[in-house]
């Protein structure tokens, strides 16, 4: 379906995806700018199969899903969750998300996107103002819990987004599994062409293995932009961003398969203030 100027101050849930020959597609009409705004809704925002409905099987049957061409504003926890296969997030503008957390003592935190899937396309979305409300907040674990991407799961294409001002990681990539599901265990994919920026008490990526299983062999980072990453003196721990500088950490991961090629990073902070090119 197509949707006209509309603002929508509603959770927007859907657990009935599509199939591989019948895609559902749920987008602006062209010219138009539709809203879903969570004012008042202590909730997620735009949920696909985020009750997980007939458990497993359910997950593993549910997809085919593209949502483009919305703005996504004022989400108490998550802007955008998905579990499944074959969902698209393309061409939104997510912002202001996590405002749930009133400061840096509440546990917990916000994403723009959160989920664990397979062969999900993340595309053209602007992604910023995520749990931003705790920048000059020291301490808890608010912070580390707010990122403008939180997945898990196998064959992402995660291209041309500009993701900026979140309180913690600009991307959290999980490398494990879920209790419901071995089929998502692992991660892998490409990030490639994006900007990740002023994340705030730490660098732009963390690929992590969680303990659950799974690898990360088939990940490939290239042609990303990190600049003025873990720069925020308030909510930074001592030397937290020594690992991965302003750009990737890697945390107990295995790095047989993975690629990092022709990424940029610049902070005038932590690390050094250097320009690094790697080249690999």
């Amino acid at each position: 379906c197509q949707v006209n100027n509309v603002r929508y101050n509603v959770m927007l849930t859907l657990n009935v995806g599509g199939t591989s020959v019948n895609r559902k597609t749920i987008e602006n009409f062209p010219g138009h700018s539709p809203i879903v705004d969570g004012t008042g809704i202590q909730n997620n925002l735009v949920c696909f199969n985020c009750d997980l409905v007939g458990g497993e099987a359910g997950w593993l049957n549910f997809g085919w899903i593209t949502f483009q061409g919305f703005e996504v504003r004022n989400a108490w926890f998550v802007g955008v969750k998905m579990m499944g296969q074959n969902i698209i997030i393309r061409n939104n503008y997510i912002h202001d998300v996590g405002l749930s957390m009133p400061n840096a003592q509440t546990v917990g935190g916000g994403q723009g996107i959160l989920g664990t899937n397979r062969d999900a396309v993340i595309d053209r979305n602007r992604i910023r103002l995520v749990s931003w409300q705790l920048r000059n907040t020291p301490g808890g674990n608010g912070t580390f819990w707010s990122y403008a991407l939180y997945l898990s799961g196998l064959n992402y294409t995660i291209t041309n987004n500009v993701m900026s001002e979140t309180s913690g990681f600009c991307a959290q990539l999980k490398v494990g599994g879920n209790p419901l599901s071995n089929q998502y265990k692992g991660w892998s994919g490409l990030f490639a062409n994006n900007v990740c920026a002023y994340s705030g008490n730490r660098p732009a990526i963390t690929l992590w293995y969680s303990g659950e299983g799974g690898s990360a062999a088939g990940t490939r980072f290239i042609n990303n932009i990190f600049f003025q990453n873990c720069q925020i003196a308030a909510i930074r721990a001592p030397g937290e961003c020594s690992s991965g500088g302003g750009g990737i950490s890697f945390s107990n991961v295995p790095a047989l398969g993975i690629e990092v090629r022709n990424n940029t990073y610049y902070a005038t902070g932590d690390p050094s203030g250097l320009l690094l090119v790697d080249c690999l």
